[in-house]
């Protein structure tokens, strides 16, 4: 006799999307898996009444006044999965990869902020044990995308991902789509350039000092929550976005960054495995990657913590600065991702 469970299970459970062509208008079937944990949560407003009628309660009758859903998820860095993300939270004009010069495999996503443009991509969302019960959020926004990588842990680098959807609704994936899986990077495989009065991506930190960063990049929609089931359109706030990077204390390098008030040019890459070698004078080696390069300044007093209980570390908190860098290069954020994805 076959097995069988009367209740949603956990282990079943999906968490699915597809970008939408016109905002808020529902896609069904999803064509990714999210690559991350999470389900669509209900959230809700109610207005509570209160009356003088003589009793000890405080309130006597109240409404739903508005209704929508949220997610927030973590998971493995996908290289493959963060261009989607990055289309959400960034710059949704980006459709296509470049091919970097000589690569044959190689195909380089790059996603600098859109400053003065309000086009990013939503997505409808699909969550539940589809045994049971499936929930689709349509008018997904990410608000947030978050990446991060220690190369003294065992973790991996990591991705998080937060967004909000309309009103969820009792509508399951038409269909799967078929699993597809990118790649991942390593934290223990780490590049970091700081520079000020230099180009960004000069000035390499290479001695083994670096430990760990994460990074928190927001998209600065605003859903308008103004009907019950939710927003029918979206708004954009000014936002900056948070660099956190340790270094082991080996010198005043990083603390000066801070104590100087200066405005800096970071970029943070981490490899993964390789792609291709070119045969030539020399020979070029392209591997997968991802990159953020990140104009701001140290904003907030230094920390300390340790390595192992044995090493002293620096920790430098970092925040976007519009500055004349910045300026001459577009972007206060940049996310590149070179894999060998070569269309959506």
């Amino acid at each position: 006799m076959a097995i069988t469970v009367s209740g949603s299970e956990v282990a079943f459970e999906y968490l699915l999307f597809a970008e939408e062509v016109t905002a808020g208008t529902p896609v069904n079937p999803p064509t990714q898996y999210a690559g991350i944990t999470g389900l669509l949560t209900p959230q809700a407003d109610f207005a509570d009444f209160a009356e003088s009628d003589g009793t000890l309660a405080e309130f006597s009758r109240s409404e739903k006044i508005h209704e929508w859903a949220t997610i927030q998820g973590d998971g493995a860095l996908d290289v493959d999965k963060l261009i989607y993300y990055a289309r959400a939270v960034l710059n949704g004009s980006v459709s296509t990869p470049t091919t970097p010069t000589d690569a044959v495999l190689a195909r380089l996503w790059s996603f600098p902020r859109l400053m003065s443009s309000p086009t990013r991509t939503s997505l409808t969302l699909y969550s539940g044990d589809p045994n049971v019960q499936d929930f689709q959020g349509a008018f997904g926004v990410v608000t947030e995308l978050g990446i991060s990588g220690d190369a003294s842990g065992t973790d991996g680098a990591t991705m998080s991902v937060s967004a909000t959807t309309k009103q969820i609704a009792a509508t399951g994936a038409a269909s799967v789509p078929t699993y597809t899986m990118g790649k991942i990077v390593l934290p223990s495989d780490s590049q970091v350039w700081i520079d000020t009065t230099s180009a960004i991506g000069t000035t390499e930190i290479t001695d083994g000092r670096f430990v760990k960063a994460d990074a928190t990049l927001r998209s600065g929609i605003a859903p308008k929550i103004l009907k019950t089931d939710g927003y029918d359109r979206v708004g954009f706030t000014k936002v900056t976005h948070d660099l956190n990077m340790s270094f082991e204390f080996f010198d005043l390098d990083q603390y000066n960054l801070f104590k100087n008030s200066e405005y800096l040019k970071v970029r943070w890459r981490m490899n993964g495995p390789l792609i291709e070698t070119i045969t030539g004078t020399p020979d070029k080696d392209f591997y997968y990657y991802v990159q953020l390069d990140f104009y701001g300044k140290a904003t907030a007093a230094p920390g300390w913590s340790d390595l192992n209980g044995t090493n002293r570390v620096l920790d430098l908190s970092l925040s976007s600065r519009y500055s004349p860098y910045a300026r001459t290069a577009g972007h206060d954020v940049k996310l590149d991702i070179q894999t060998t994805k070569t269309a959506l």
